[in-house]
């Protein structure tokens, strides 16, 4: 047990190694970058200034997302979900960027301000999933069941090729 401000905290590098999972035997444990214990998850510090960044982060890239997703919409309507397509394309070719640009390691990041603020928060609530799933569930519903099949596998192919593509670029500008 750990002690932080007169009150016994759990040693979460010692959880962790007693846990008996195998794919987590694979993982570090955990590094805790603050040592404040009423705010301490798991080793992760959340900071009521991080949590603000993602969630206005979040709210911005959503708002973003709406209006992209409604201009699209007043422009084409033709039968392929072409707003949530450009969306998801989009931000993964920004995130590959910026990742490269901020020097992020995928597993870590969460926590500077910065990357809290425009992955976690701007990004995450730019692109969505969800709604790609929901859009290929309505192709398949509506009997487009190829479409559905090829709207999927195509977002997958082409937000790894703009994800490695913003990646590229930001490594060509150093």
């Amino acid at each position: 047990m750990l002690e932080c401000a007169g009150q016994a905290m759990p040693d979460y590098a010692t959880i962790w190694e007693s846990m008996n999972v195998s794919i987590m035997k694979s993982v570090p444990p955990p590094q805790a970058t603050h040592r404040r214990c009423d705010r301490q998850i798991m080793g992760w510090s959340m900071r009521p200034l991080d949590v603000m960044w993602v969630g206005l982060g979040g709210g911005a890239g959503s708002l973003l997302r709406w209006q992209i997703g409604r201009v699209v919409g007043e422009r084409y309507h033709g039968g392929f979900p072409l707003g949530t397509f450009i969306i998801n394309v989009s931000g993964a070719f920004v995130i590959g960027y910026l990742s490269v640009l901020f020097s992020v390691d995928w597993r870590d990041r969460f926590g500077a301000p910065l990357n809290a603020g425009v992955l976690t928060g701007i990004l995450g609530g730019y692109t969505t999933f969800s709604s790609m799933q929901l859009d290929a569930l309505k192709l398949s519903d509506a009997q487009r069941s190829v479409t559905a099949i090829a709207y999927l596998v195509g977002s997958v192919i082409a937000g790894l090729l703009a994800a490695a593509g913003g990646a590229g670029l930001a490594r060509l500008q150093g």
